[in-house]
């Protein structure tokens, strides 16, 4: 396979980690948002919905995902991306379980728009897993040929 390739499925993976990342951690930040309304900044500050766009746009300008891809190769591209995803995805599992953990009784109509707020991130963080992994296997299978 040509390393022009292999740069391009670099760069493909990173920029599938970040979107996917970003794209978790903006729609945590709407979620509480609308949970705190109408004090919609009292949890969360207004960079929390600045970053996410912002890392987005700064890794699909070329020139910088390129830079990180020429840079990294595919392993430690691996490794960093995977410990990201993997921690993200445990963390939001981690949270369904504790938005669902509590008695029937004190469940009020907050905490079930908390919980469906869960399960959302929860599918978000892991389908960015699972897309990751899919894109990092491609990548090294490419890089053997």
């Amino acid at each position: 396979m040509s390393e022009q390739q292999n740069l391009w499925n670099r760069i493909v993976i990173l920029r599938a980690a970040v979107w996917g990342q970003a794209l978790g951690m903006l729609i945590i930040a709407i979620i509480i948002m609308i949970d705190d309304a109408p004090d919609i900044f009292k949890n969360v500050d207004i960079w929390d919905l600045i970053w996410p766009p912002v890392a987005i746009i700064l890794v699909q300008i070329k020139r910088l995902s390129s830079f990180f891809a020429r840079n990294l190769s595919l392993g430690v591209l691996t490794l960093f991306i995977s410990i990201v995803s993997i921690s993200t995805a445990i963390i939001a599992i981690t949270n369904i379980d504790f938005m669902f953990s509590i008695p029937a009784y004190l469940v009020t109509e907050s905490w079930k728009y908390s919980q469906w707020g869960s399960i959302i991130v929860g599918v978000i963080f892991s389908a960015a897993l699972i897309i990751n992994a899919s894109l990092i296997i491609r990548a090294f299978r490419a890089q053997a040929k």
